[in-house]
């Protein structure tokens, strides 16, 4: 019963009492442990004390604390890399730098959600450049702690008062996070992407057809040059810095993506941006009413078609930052306070 306990947080089955208590060979506890080795649920119980570790969470946290519907998929990665026992530094390396693997796989790339793990704050009034910092000292602090087990943390502002680590180091492994980029995948389970894949052709077309029937690209393309100028030129619309400023928060590389030519959107970008468009039109076409209606009733018919689509599993994952941003020691921790630039190291 302890041994069942500690290995798969479970009690032990009658029936797995009874075969163990009628097995007389001397070998009898061994082939036990053997045994709930080999279950599902070994990995499922040594799973929660990495997750902890990972500062694993559903939702984003903060005042919104917004559902994160594909988290799971991280987690799974590590029950089966526990189930199929992994070696601990394959286990480090997939999480730290997956993607960065020769011919990383589907797999190796989930395993860097270790990363997505980190607090998320979606508050329209937050900087999000302050965010992000934020972000990526998180980062750099759980990698001292969970595999350096140094408070690494302490020479965020200073260099460490105890042990040998300055700030200038704190900033060079802050530096990898900061090359990096949170990046969404198709990551399906087995048996997904068939399916998916043969019901794509006839979603495009029926969700293609409902845009064009509301007319959605001409007033998407107008809303789109609006927002574009009231991010080149603060102050000079009130109303619509203030969408400006809340698509920042609720959207994942918003201004990146807005900035973009539309030829030139990933499809997952382009249904990121008319999704986001159709729930909020702005000031200007929120005033019409009658157009407000009509954007209200696009939103549920495109809603009801999309779950006629089979599912599909994704994951969060990170990538390389295409803005290839550099790296400052910041004086004191101060974001804003740009001290020398440091590389990678």
């Amino acid at each position: 019963r302890r041994v069942a306990l500690d290995l798969t947080g479970l009690p032990p089955s009658p029936e797995l009492v009874a075969e163990f208590v009628k097995d007389q060979s001397p070998n009898a506890y061994e082939k036990l442990v053997d045994r709930l080795l080999q279950l599902s649920a070994y990995g499922e119980r040594w799973t929660r004390m990495w997750l902890d570790l990972a500062r694993y969470a559903d939702s984003d946290g903060y005042e919104k604390d917004n559902v994160r519907p594909h988290a799971w998929r991280y987690r799974q990665w590590v029950i089966d890399a526990l189930n199929n026992d992994m070696p601990f530094d394959r286990f480090t390396i997939a999480q730290m730098a997956g993607d960065l693997l020769p011919g990383a796989t589907v797999e190796d790339r989930v395993a860097t959600g270790f990363h997505r793990n980190v607090l998320t704050n979606r508050e329209a009034g937050v900087d999000r450049a302050e965010a992000r910092y934020e972000q990526l000292i998180n980062r750099t602090q759980t990698l001292g702690t969970t595999w350096l087990g140094l408070t690494v943390g302490c020479a965020q502002c200073h260099d460490h008062k105890y042990d040998p680590f300055s700030q200038r180091e704190f900033y060079q492994l802050y530096a990898f996070f900061n090359e990096a980029d949170d990046v969404d995948i198709d990551a399906p389970l087995p048996g997904e992407r068939g399916p998916y894949l043969k019901a794509l052709p006839g979603y495009r077309r029926d969700r293609e057809k409902l845009l064009n029937e509301y007319k959605v690209p001409e007033l998407q393309a107008r809303w789109e040059e609006k927002m574009r100028r009231a991010y080149a030129k603060p102050g000079e619309d009130a109303e619509f810095d203030f969408w400006i400023t809340s698509m920042s928060a609720m959207v994942d590389h918003a201004m990146r993506m807005l900035h973009k030519k539309p030829a030139e959107r990933t499809q997952q970008e382009a249904d990121i941006l008319t999704d986001y468009f159709v729930g909020n039109p702005g000031p200007e076409f929120g005033r019409d009413k009658e157009l407000t209606a009509k954007l209200k009733e696009l939103r549920g018919k495109l809603t009801d078609l999309k779950k006629t689509m089979p599912f599909l599993t994704q994951a969060y994952t990170i990538g390389v930052n295409p803005d290839h941003p550099k790296t400052y020691i910041t004086i004191r921790g101060d974001y804003k306070a740009l001290g020398i630039a440091v590389q990678p190291g």
